[in-house]
């Protein structure tokens, strides 16, 4: 990595596992540290307490995270550039508060936040961030820490960039095999703390979803149920809605919103790469349920209503560009068949029920019914959308490290 100054930083990062116990190794831990002549180390796993072993590395400044629990965790950053400031794990937390996670996934990070699982360093022109990740240990018992954990972790990682629109860097010890070539034997590793299917955030044939990921699977189909349902009801009873209660040329509405929503399909899939599938499927969903909410003052065919229709019809591409991936990104290339047919069960169900359910209401209530009853079903999407945590690929931000780097 280099900074502005052509200066190359070299950047290390070691799991200990027990540094009283490397203390006492030969060769001794600073001959090592003088070999490695790093500018930043990041060490995992040094099972501390505060005041247990005294360093004297000279040229480098020391941070420290201990855990609460004795002789476990623990992490330690030694640099020899006097860091602009310094945050620990409760951060995490607070990222994770801020990131919307449920009480029981915050839960979960708080106990791990105890764990001094965290050094982030702000230095002039960079964060770096050594973290040690929480393992799901055996029989996946702590997985749901875990993905709680890698949730907060991530929106913290983002929060340090967007705050002081610095770089960041982050190493460690992450527990998991990101690929097989990572392990000495694969196979037999398969499915054990660190090489699950859950541990890398994907699901295998027959393997079971991590309940983080399936309780966002639960609300992404919930939402889908609901703005089908409103969606469905109004292009398939709006024809005999406006020869009762609208004056007017009625034929071009309909055609009007599936041209709008033709019209924006792909620029819907660039904003999605910019903001995200989840902020695009809400955006998508204030539009269409604003636009039916608007129709239940029209009593004649006007410009106005043909302008609430385009934005119909552009809300609906907002969100179905990227409600069917969200629930195939789930599977991660697993099972895609399994969680297609999920989706298209329940778009489909909804539309099925949706014309006979809204029918009856005009029938025996009023056609005026028919609006309000769109309208509830897309925001009670809104509702559900917001408790889905998963499935929302975000792109990789191509500055970053590239950022410290200078032309020749």
């Amino acid at each position: 990595m280099t900074d502005t100054a052509s200066r190359t930083l070299k950047l290390a990062s070691w799991n200990v596992n027990g540094l009283r116990a490397v203390l006492k190794k030969d060769p001794s831990f600073t001959d090592i540290v003088a070999e490695l002549d790093a500018d930043i180390l990041g060490l995992q796993e040094t099972k501390l307490q505060e005041g247990q072993v005294e360093l004297d590395l000279p040229g480098y400044h020391q941070v420290w995270s201990y855990a609460e629990r004795k002789g476990y965790s623990g992490t330690a950053v030694f640099c020899r550039e006097e860091p602009l400031s310094v945050r620990h794990a409760d951060a995490v937390l607070a990222a994770g508060r801020a990131a919307g996670l449920s009480d029981d996934e915050l839960e979960l990070v708080a106990v791990a936040a105890t764990e001094g699982r965290v050094c982030a360093l702000e230095f002039e022109r960079f964060w770096f961030v050594d973290v040690y990740t929480p393992n799901a240990q055996g029989e996946l018992a702590r997985l749901s820490t875990r993905m709680a954990w890698d949730d907060a972790y991530r929106t913290f990682l983002r929060s340090l960039e967007d705050e002081t629109g610095k770089p960041v860097v982050t190493c460690g010890d992450f527990n998991v095999a990101h690929n097989e070539s990572d392990l000495k034997n694969p196979m037999s590793n398969r499915g054990h703390a660190g090489s699950s299917d859950e541990d890398e955030g994907v699901t295998d044939a027959g393997g079971k979803m991590p309940r983080p990921m399936f309780r966002s699977l639960l609300f992404i189909l919930a939402s889908v149920f609901f703005w089908f349902f409103g969606y469905n009801a109004v292009t398939s009873a709006f024809s005999r809605y406006a020869e009762q209660e609208l004056q007017g040329n009625f034929a071009l509405v309909l055609m009007i919103c599936t041209v709008a929503a033709i019209v924006s399909y792909m620029p819907v899939g660039m904003i999605a790469q910019r903001i995200g599938r989840k902020r695009t499927i809400l955006i998508g969903i204030v539009m269409l349920g604003t636009a039916f909410f608007a129709g239940i003052f029209f009593h004649s065919v006007s410009p106005l209503l043909y302008i609430f229709f385009a934005l119909a019809g552009m809300g609906w591409a907002f969100i179905n560009v990227n409600s069917y991936p969200m629930v195939v990104e789930l599977s991660k290339g697993s099972d895609v068949g399994k969680y297609t047919g999920y989706y298209y069960t329940v778009s489909m169900t909804a539309q099925i029920f949706t014309p006979i359910l809204s029918n009856i209401l005009m029938e025996h209530v009023g056609y005026r019914t028919l609006f309000p009853y769109a309208a509830f079903f897309v925001f009670a999407s809104f509702v559900t959308m917001l408790f889905v945590r998963h499935g929302d690929a975000r792109p990789v931000a191509k500055k970053g490290l590239e950022a410290l780097d200078v032309d020749d």
